[in-house]
């Protein structure tokens, strides 16, 4: 399990309570797959999708709003390493698709 497993961008997506949501996904990912050491982060990342999940949706997640979105991350949790923001990034790639 890894990034590829997390929900794409789309009519369907949803960050939260679903069945198929992005933070159960995230979650199995941590603690199953690849994203391991992403686990202590699961809040923060949850919270800054939400915020941009409206675009997520319509397919309009730009470049300027991943920008953003890494930069409320940063702010919004002091313990990242920059392994943690690769993986982020990658993360909000994959939602760009």
């Amino acid at each position: 399990m890894g990034i590829s497993n997390l929900p794409k961008s789309g009519v369907g997506f949803r960050t939260k309570n679903h069945i198929s949501s992005f933070k159960r996904k995230l979650k199995n990912a941590c603690r199953q797959g690849d994203l391991k050491n992403l686990e202590d982060n699961i809040p923060a990342i949850v919270e800054v999708v939400g915020r941009y999940e409206r675009y997520i949706r319509e397919g309009r997640f730009s470049s300027r709003q991943k920008f953003d979105a890494m930069h409320k991350i940063r702010r919004i949790d002091k313990n990242l390493n920059k392994e943690d923001l690769r993986e982020i990034e990658k993360i909000f790639d994959h939602l760009r698709d």
